[in-house]
């Protein structure tokens, strides 16, 4: 692997898995344990010490050299004994640009003793993973509309209910919505389920590249990676994200219209709208919060602004 250029090779090995070093002195290494006084277990000073940090600094380094490497390697994994250290470099990970998608934290327990483990990997990951899944929101919205008997009309009357729903979404995505950024739509229709939905994925009107997540030469020499741990910031460095196509988060609006009328009214269809959410970062995690906060009045027209305008209507 040191020997082979890196923006050549596409990739090399599936993983590497290392059980660092977990002491930082031979002293260290000596000591009795705290908790029972127990001798250490008889390790060689190759096997027990990393002179340049202990655990916390086996990690670092490696996390150093995978930049240099980095898709030679599928995922580069290590074993931590210290939840502090894994604290630690969930943070420079996070810091450095990787997205939710793109590190892995697990644990071992074994009787009284907890382990952990972490993976991390330069791999353009897909949209929509179950590390990524953020808010949800289902909610009904009210169409009015006239009942047809004639089973030829009532799908015609079923897909005019699921257009009206699916142009609110995009009247909302487009102009209501209150964030810095400005989103897109897209549509598709899933008619393997029962009866037919519409969905519609929303993102930000940004176009990510996904061509290489390679850091450069310069890059990789700007990185110091312990000035995390001073305050130093990511923009300084002008590192790039490792994020999707799709970019810092990922909405989908599933729209479909219930068989039966408003049991009040009957001259209303309810469409039931479930939105599941992906976020692969705390910026995408922000802007989901913004948007599922807003989306129910909006979409369900039973927010201030649409009362407000109601009682406009009626007065005139």
């Amino acid at each position: 692997i040191n020997g082979a250029d890196s923006k050549t090779i596409s990739c090399c090995f599936d993983f590497v898995m290392t059980n660092p070093p977990f002491y930082d002195t031979l002293e260290e290494a000596s000591l009795r344990r705290n908790g029972d006084g127990r001798e250490r277990i008889d390790k060689s000073e190759s096997e027990g010490v990393y002179h340049r940090g202990g655990e916390l600094g086996f990690v670092i380094d490696m996390i150093r050299d995978s930049f240099h490497l980095q898709q030679q390697v599928k995922w580069y994994t290590s074993m931590i004994g210290r939840k502090k250290n894994l604290i630690a470099v969930e943070r420079l990970l996070k810091w450095l640009g990787f997205s939710k998608a793109n590190v892995r934290v697990t644990s071992f327990i074994q009787g009284k003793t907890t382990r952990w483990g972490i993976g991390w990997t330069f791999e353009k990951m897909p949209a929509r993973t179950a590390r990524t899944k953020s808010l949800a929101l289902t909610f009904d919205v009210k169409v009015p509309v006239q009942r047809r008997l004639v089973p030829l009309l009532k799908n015609i009357e079923e897909n005019e209910v699921l257009k009206e729903v699916a142009n609110r979404i995009y009247q909302f995505a487009h102009y209501d919505v209150k964030i810095p950024i400005k989103l897109k739509c897209s549509t598709r229709t899933d008619t393997a389920s029962h009866g037919s939905e519409i969905i519609i994925t929303i993102i930000a009107d940004t176009e990510y590249s996904c061509k290489s997540t390679f850091f450069d030469d310069h890059q990789i020499r700007q990185v110091r990676f312990y000035s995390f741990l001073v305050g130093e910031t990511r923009k300084t460095l002008k590192l790039p994200l490792l994020l999707p196509r799709e970019g810092h988060f990922l909405l989908d609006a599933r729209i479909k219209v219930l068989k039966d009328f408003d049991e009040v009214s009957n001259i209303c269809r309810s469409v039931v709208v479930n939105v599941h959410s992906f976020s692969h970062s705390a910026k995408g995690s922000d802007i989901i919060g913004k948007i599922i906060g807003q989306m129910k009045g909006e979409i369900s027209r039973t927010n201030r602004r649409w009362r407000r305008k109601k009682d406009r209507e009626g007065q005139l």
